[in-house]
């Protein structure tokens, strides 16, 4: 059996479904009717092991567009995560900031998988920087005309009004550039008051009776809140 290791191309593919193993992205359907497994490797690049020398050749010859974002406005800065990022973000899911620490620890393994799935065709995960500190993160998932949208700030003390309001900016202009979508739709835990006044302050609506019920931990749930961004 031949195996061998290379990067999907996007372009080529026809459409797509979850794929049930660890680090796995997707089963792909090739524009030709061919189709294989896509995974995320320890380098953060979207793989396929296949002994089929046909596909091979054909993935050879289409590489995959690099998928990294990177925007900038002053000491802000918003990019793609990757593995790197690992540490930093086992330690903010790992502290009292985060809304789901209840009784919970989160593995070095539990955030690589994490980050594996962050970044796929429909989605993207991001981390904020100011000044070249990591200070938390924002992503997207695009479910047909809604945008679900998550903006995270982990060191609170770092960012001001002023940088909250042009994180917001630069995240705005790069969706609705590359995007399709009709609205933001954001959901925040009730009681975290600092992310429910966040969203409030860039000019989210908070839409009644959508509320849901979140699990927090194995024996605690608690009401989230859905805000709503119109660009109409």
């Amino acid at each position: 059996m031949n195996t061998v290791t290379m990067v999907v191309p996007r372009t080529l593919v026809k459409h797509h479904s979850p794929h049930p193993e660890p680090y796995g992205e997707s089963i792909v359907v090739l524009i030709n009717d061919m189709y294989t497994d896509v995974y995320t490797n320890d380098s953060g690049e979207l793989c396929t092991i296949t002994n089929n020398e046909a596909l091979i050749d054909y993935l050879k010859s289409n590489q995959l567009k690099d998928s990294k974002v990177f925007l900038k406005h002053s000491s802000l800065k918003i990019r793609s995560i990757d593995f790197d990022d690992t540490k930093q973000l086992q330690h903010w899911m790992n502290s009292p900031d985060n809304w789901l620490q209840e009784r919970q620890s989160y593995s070095e393994e539990d955030i690589r998988l994490f980050i594996s799935h962050g970044i796929t065709t429909t989605s993207h995960l991001f981390v904020i920087e100011k000044n070249n500190k990591c200070v938390g993160t924002m992503s997207y998932e695009q479910h047909e005309d809604d945008l679900i949208t998550e903006f995270r700030i982990y060191d609170k003390q770092n960012i001001q009004d002023t940088d909250a309001i042009e994180l917001f900016r630069l995240f705005k202009e790069f969706v609705q550039n590359d995007l399709s979508f009709k609205r933001l739709i954001s959901n925040v835990i009730e009681n975290d008051d600092y992310h429910v006044s966040l969203l409030k302050h860039l000019g989210f609506t908070k839409l009644p009776n959508k509320n849901f019920s979140t699990t927090t931990s194995k024996t605690t749930s608690k009401k989230t809140l859905v805000f709503e961004y119109s660009f109409r």
